[in-house]
């Protein structure tokens, strides 16, 4: 495609040129006449000595400038197109896509790139998520519960994929079973130590330089335009660079996160501790057996509702953060009850209708969790918005305020963001409604989503070229059209005056812009949160086990 769009630019500046240095040149010297209609000065307005006339209306400037672009310059293209875009390009390698399909990686980037917010989104509910669910464990973990950071560590690793608790009762009680017993202190340690892999999103060397890479050439690029001389229209790279900008804090983070995506390798680490698992008799003392998965992995689509939910991908994490936040809710509920338990000094059951008795009360949560989950979707949005409006919102800004004062052309690519967050309660929605129109509709929402963010993606690398190839620098962009109508002008060249103004506001932006990206970073770094264990428990009757197997040897 861009091949394409490069042979048309190269091939229509042949006959379809304009030159505004050169309409303003003839303009001032009179050639279209000694008074033009629209002709205007730097604010708009119409003057009478053509000599002081700067700029033309939309309508004046397609009849003398003509209304085609200006001529391509290959070695203009080439600048720009290094400085602005390749070390964008070379960044996208580095964000967690996550899963072995080509197709759902190709897809996660679509909808990175296409959408930042929705990253931003996924990524702040993980981390929100993650550290409301520490605080709950902390509960269990400060009763000194001794496998109660073990399961901690088990639901931070299991984010990335659609974990859910049995129902059943036989599975219930066993459950129970893995939380109190202490024989089954082996299954807690063997499955946190089996999920405690490195991820393939994480920092490397490769990464690290990366992010240098591109830190330092947008800092050398601005310094470089900032401090350039130029009787132009404003280069046009500065608002791609604070379009992309969204994604350098996005990589930061989730290398930092290190979101584990390797579902394959979950399951073989769940099937792996099945075979240390202990049972309680109806009398006697437990006894070990091989178990079914007490925490289930769902990794094959049964229907199109589940398609992005069972996705590995992080950014598709919104779709499946509730079943997560529900799953470890319920353990940890469990923990809570057996903490309670064995504060009140009551022995450790050893069979099974001592098991039942001893969990024989509501071991759910109160109506609190409600208020939580409120809070992390609210807080996580806010982040979302704040980023991508910060950043985004830099590059409107300046382009709103940078003579001609209007929207331009670009302004409008983020706007399927906010779509892409209603998907998940109606997914949700959907796989606890049994009515087909319900999980129809959210099918169709989710994949016309998809759509806007595959075409958000497009526009963004098709308008990077079009604004290099200079297919932009025409009267209706020049003008600002689109978002001053009738009213549009445009100045052919900038005065020193404008062109003091243009670097004054991009330099706002740039500051709007790095200081929303660094911010974002500081607020998820601040947020993040890890278990704690401590160093050696004994309370009611427990003894912590590290996850580490220790020397025996005396």
């Amino acid at each position: 495609m861009f091949l394409i769009l490069l042979i048309l630019q190269l091939c229509g500046s042949t006959y379809a040129s304009t030159d505004f240095a050169g309409c303003l040149e003839r303009l001032q010297n009179q050639e279209f006449g000694q008074v033009v209609e629209g002709a205007v000065d730097v604010n708009g307005y119409s003057v009478s000595n053509i000599t002081l006339a700067v700029g033309l209306t939309y309508s004046a400037c397609m009849n003398l400038c003509g209304s085609g672009h200006e001529t391509f310059d290959k070695n203009l293209f080439s600048q720009l197109l290094a400085a602005w875009f390749l070390p964008w390009l070379a960044l996208i390698s580095q964000l967690p896509y996550g899963g072995n399909d080509a197709l759902k990686i190709f897809q996660s980037m679509l909808l990175t790139v296409g959408s930042p917010m929705l990253a931003a989104y996924s990524l702040a509910l993980a981390v929100n998520g993650n550290r409301w669910m520490v605080e709950r464990f902390k509960r269990s973990i400060g009763s000194n519960h001794p496998k109660s950071f073990a399961a901690a560590k088990i639901m931070s690793s299991l984010q990335q994929v659609l974990v859910s608790l049995p129902k059943d009762k036989d599975k219930l009680v066993l459950r129970s079973l893995v939380v109190v017993l202490r024989e089954n202190d082996e299954w807690w340690r063997r499955l946190a130590n089996g999920l405690d892999y490195y991820s393939s999103s994480q920092w490397t060397l490769a990464a690290v330089m990366s992010m240098v890479y591109v830190g330092l050439a947008y800092i050398l690029t601005w310094m470089n335009t900032l401090n350039s001389n130029s009787n132009q229209a404003y280069p046009s790279g500065q608002s791609l660079g604070s379009l992309w900008l969204a994604l350098l804090p996005l990589v930061v983070c989730y290398l930092q996160l290190s979101p584990k995506t390797d579902s394959d390798r979950i399951n073989a680490a769940l099937e792996h501790v099945s075979e240390v698992c202990f049972t309680a008799e109806e009398e006697g003392k437990p006894k070990q057996c091989r178990s079914p998965q007490i925490i289930t992995i769902q990794s094959e689509n049964r229907n199109m509702v589940d398609e992005d939910r069972i996705c590995p991908t992080p950014v598709c994490f919104y779709t499946r953060f509730y079943t997560w936040f529900w799953t470890a809710l319920q353990l940890s509920a469990a923990f809570d009850l057996a903490s309670q338990r064995a504060s009140t000094g009551r022995p450790v059951p050893r069979t099974r209708p001592e098991v039942i008795e001893y969990f024989s009360t509501d071991s759910e949560a109160d109506n609190t969790h409600y208020y939580d989950l409120v809070n992390i979707y609210v807080k996580s949005a806010m982040l979302a918005i704040f980023l991508q409006w910060g950043t985004t919102g830099a590059a409107i800004m300046a382009m709103y305020l940078t003579p001609t004062k209007g929207m331009f052309g670009l302004s409008f690519w983020f706007s399927t963001a906010l779509w892409m967050l209603v998907n998940s309660d109606l997914a949700l929605l959907a796989s606890q409604n049994k009515r087909k129109i319900i999980g129809g509709f959210a099918i169709a929402l989710r994949q016309t989503g998809k759509l806007l963010a595959a075409v958000n993606t497009a526009w963004i690398f098709t308008s990077t070229f079009l604004q290099f190839t200079n297919a932009e620098s025409n009267c209706y962009c020049q003008t600002s059209a689109l978002g001053l109508g009738s009213k549009a002008y445009g100045s052919l060249v900038y005065t020193p005056e404008q062109e003091d103004a243009a670097k004054l506001y991009w330099a706002g932006g740039i500051i709007m812009a790095s200081g929303t990206a660094l911010a974002f970073i500081i607020a998820i770094n601040i947020l993040m949160k890890q278990p704690i264990a401590r160093t050696r428990v004994i309370h009611g009757g427990y003894e912590y086990i590290p996850l580490t197997p220790q020397s025996t040897s005396s």
